[in-house]
């Protein structure tokens, strides 16, 4: 008995040492990164998701407008902002690359102090969040490449300042509404970047950004539920595309992920949760000038 209680520390290590040993010669799970949804599949082990996503910063900045049913023209304003995230990338066949990121980002609209006729508003916009962007590449050379992408705030929240008031009490209201609280919305955007090195890419999108008045969640949920079915729809199509024709993959992408986004934006600009009979939303629509930098 003795004896054999002696042997058990030696059978442990024995048996660790080949477990360890087992486990080196074993290739890695394989993946699809090209859907997202294995990125974050329970059975995905944490250090791969790290070890595949980078830090990346995106600076950008351009013009917006603001526009609401029932409002008074509002003065055009001027945005900058910041997204702080990760991206994870997978070259893939025909010398495409997918990627995607995700970040939370500050936003920032400027307007004029004194609007400037026939404009008779004026209004500042905070706004901060969490967003994703997917897309599509074509990789030429080692570093260089042209990208597409689809993209959209996952959660946001606005603090609109309105700075001038206008002599209709109803167009006043139109956007007074906004002004004193936080408040929810959404955002779409589309855009093309060129990839200049490893590190660096230049980027030029289109963001529509609607900003509701309040928050009903369940008319909201099930415009989103819609939306969504419409998505998904677009993603099987181009993944059906991709598996036939790769290097087709990223232009269809482009045209169909963004076709369905800001289709359902243009269906929401008079009603913030198409097609429940809603309110319109305050539309921010900004194009935008950016350097993405991955460390």
């Amino acid at each position: 008995m003795f004896v054999r209680l002696a042997t058990l520390p030696l059978f442990l290590v024995v048996f660790c040492v080949a477990s360890l040993q087992a486990q080196k010669t074993l290739p890695p799970p394989k993946i699809d990164w090209t859907d997202s949804s294995d990125v974050f599949d329970m059975e995905t082990p944490s250090w791969m998701i790290l070890t595949k996503a980078k830090p990346q910063m995106e600076l950008w900045g351009g013009p917006s407008t603001m526009r609401r049913d029932g409002a008074a023209k509002i003065e055009d304003n001027t945005s900058i902002g910041l997204t702080l995230g990760t991206v994870r990338t997978r070259e893939r066949e025909e010398k495409t690359v997918y990627s995607s990121s995700d970040g939370v980002y500050v936003w920032y609209a400027m307007s004029k102090d004194q609007p400037q006729p026939p404009v008779t508003q004026t209004a500042d916009i905070w706004r901060f969040g969490f967003n994703s962007t997917k897309g599509y590449g074509y990789q030429i050379g080692e570093s260089m490449g042209v990208n597409f992408y689809a993209g959209s705030s996952v959660l946001s929240w606005s603090v609109v300042n309105p700075k001038s008031t206008v002599a209709d009490s109803l167009q006043n209201l139109a956007l007074q509404e906004f002004d004193g609280s936080v408040r929810f919305g959404a955002a779409a955007q589309a855009g093309l970047g060129l990839q200049l090195t490893k590190n660096i890419e230049l980027r030029g999108s289109y963001d529509w950004s609607q900003i509701y008045s309040r928050h009903l969640f369940w008319f909201w949920a099930g415009s989103g539920v819609i939306e969504g079915v419409a998505d998904g729809i677009a993603t099987a199509f181009v993944k059906a595309v991709g598996r036939s024709s790769p290097a087709a993959a990223p232009i269809m992408y482009f045209v169909l992920k963004n076709a369905v986004s800001m289709g359902f934006a243009g269906l929401r600009q008079h009603q913030m949760n198409w097609p429940f009979e809603t309110v319109a939303p305050l539309n921010v629509q900004t194009w935008r000038v950016s350097a993405v930098i991955t460390f």
